[in-house]
């Protein structure tokens, strides 16, 4: 087989290799096996694998840390606790109260049938309330008096003829004082109410007044 080349304005005939069937001289060339990319086609995106998500891993069990070799562990300080201390009984076992012993009148002793003493409060409350009460002496002379919650006081005679007498009073613990126009110096008193309801001044245990309202 002979093959013309044309080369130039003239042609020549070449003997043809008959192990290729190509003019001698000339190499083969290989058939491309895929066709190449052009420099203006733009090249497919490879597409990403599927990852698939992985399998949850179980938790890890609680490995206690090594320790490094020579190294203790302080143990946690400890508060000191305060020893109880048992109270001993002081109070012992009781002891019965021994019945009181009445009193012994002898022949000759004087009893006092007094009735109780008034407070100042109860004279003040009862008494000394600004209203007026009608004071009698033993000897029969008779006074209206009357104590105001200021601390003033007036007297004045009853069924005869005399003036007006002004003072001043105050209660003490069981009783009160009492000062008239006149007087260098007050008197205390106590009052007493008995089961009768008459009630009674005492200036000591001498009585000076009955008291009526």
């Amino acid at each position: 087989m002979s093959l013309v080349v044309v080369a130039g304005a003239g042609a020549c005939l070449a003997q043809s290799d008959p192990a290729t069937g190509l003019p001698k001289g000339l190499i083969p060339l290989e058939a491309p096996s895929a066709k190449q990319p052009s420099a203006l086609e733009p090249l497919a995106t490879p597409k990403a694998p599927a990852v698939k998500a992985p399998a949850a891993t179980p938790a890890a069990p609680n490995t206690p840390q090594p320790k490094a070799p020579g190294t203790a562990t302080a143990p946690a300080p400890v508060a000191p606790t305060t020893p109880q201390v048992a109270t001993p009984d002081v109070a012992g076992p009781a002891v019965p109260l021994k019945p009181a012993t009445p009193a012994i009148v002898k022949p000759g002793d004087k009893v006092s049938t007094l009735p109780e003493k008034l407070s100042g409060e109860e004279i003040k409350t009862g008494w000394f309330d600004g209203r007026p009460f009608t004071s009698t002496s033993p000897e029969g002379a008779a006074f209206k008096l009357v104590f105001t919650a200021d601390g003033k006081s007036t007297r004045t005679p009853i069924g005869k003829k005399g003036s007006v007498t002004h003072g001043f009073w105050r209660v003490i613990a069981e009783g009160y004082c009492s000062r008239w126009t006149g007087s260098p110096r007050e008197k205390c008193f106590n009052v007493r109410t008995d089961t009768a309801g008459v009630t009674t001044v005492r200036f000591g245990n001498q009585i000076v007044a009955t008291w009526t309202r």
